[in-house]
This record gives structure tokens, C-alpha cells and sequence, in this order.
């Protein structure tokens, strides 16, 4: 492994990035709800700003376990230094309950990820400024929306 190679800040797989057990953990498999969110790191920020949303992220995945989890990703192909977030949720409801993570003045809406940390970082400082925007994503499942079958009820492995 080259010098270069060695120094670089890396963003871990999901599974590296929280100390919560694997079991308690949503992903798109069994959240119904996530929230992508995506911003440009500033120039000369790129790894102050990753610290601060994988440190952002798993004070979600500590404080909401099997509520939320939270987990970054680096764009590898596209744009350099565009970080995304995907936040599962485990419904609607609890999309309420990230936004008080921190209490009433670190709302998760301020922010790349709210100002809910103590010592927290200034996020317009570390973002291109109108680049940070959000998808919000409902997975589909069988029986959702009327799509219920009389079949599917009498399989209980169907029926979530």
C-alpha cells in the first residue's frame, strides 16, 4: 500500500460505522421509510466534514436504535467529495423523533445533520452552500396500498 493510500480518511462499510448490533439495525430491507440526503463537501473541508457526519450518524444509531439508523457513503464515481446519507426510519413517526435528537435547538432539519451534538460542527462552513438536498423513499412491501391478497393472509411469512 502506497503512502498516499495510507493517509486517506476511508468511510467504513455500514456495517463498520456503528457500534449498534447488527440485529437492531434498519436497512432498506426492513426500514419503511428512508431518507436520502446528500451534500457537497466544501473545498478544503473534505475531512473535518466526514468525521462530523459519521460521528452525526452514529449518534442517530445510539440514540434512536431500532427507531433509526443512520449510515454515510462517499459518491465513488461522479462527484468528487459528495457525501451521501441514508437514514432509515422505522415509520413515519419516528421521522418526528429524529428531528428531537438533541432537543429544541438541534433540530435535525439545521443543518447537513442538525446541530443536535454539544460541540457539533457549523455544517455551513463544511457544505457547499444550496447543495445539500433530500429524497424521501418508501419501499414498497406486498400488502401495502390494498395489495393484500386473500392468499398472502394465510401465509404468515407474507403478512409483515
Amino acid at each position: 500500500m502506497s503512502t498516499h493510500a495510507a493517509t486517506r480518511t476511508l468511510i467504513p462499510t455500514a456495517a463498520l460505522q456503528t457500534s449498534v448490533p447488527a440485529d437492531q439495525i434498519l436497512h432498506s430491507g426492513n426500514a419503511q421509510v428512508i431518507v436520502e440526503r446528500i451534500g457537497q463537501i466544501r473545498g478544503g473541508h473534505g475531512t473535518r466534514a466526514r468525521e462530523a457526519v459519521h460521528r452525526a450518524c452514529e449518534h442517530i444509531n445510539g440514540t434512536l436504535t431500532g427507531r433509526a439508523s443512520a449510515f454515510v457513503y462517499e459518491e465513488t464515481f461522479g462527484v468528487k467529495d459528495r457525501l451521501h446519507v441514508l437514514v432509515h426510519l422505522r415509520s413515519f413517526d419516528d421521522y418526528e423523533s429524529l428531528l428531537q435528537t438533541g432537543g429544541l435547538d438541534a433540530d435535525f432539519r439545521n443543518g447537513v445533520l442538525g446541530n443536535h451534538l454539544p460541540d457539533g460542527p457549523v455544517w455551513d462552513d463544511m457544505f457547499v452552500e444550496g447543495s445539500v438536498r433530500e429524497l424521501v423513499m418508501q419501499p414498497h412491501r406486498w400488502g401495502m396500498h390494498g395489495s393484500l391478497t386473500e392468499e398472502m393472509l394465510k401465509d404468515p411469512a407474507s403478512v409483515r
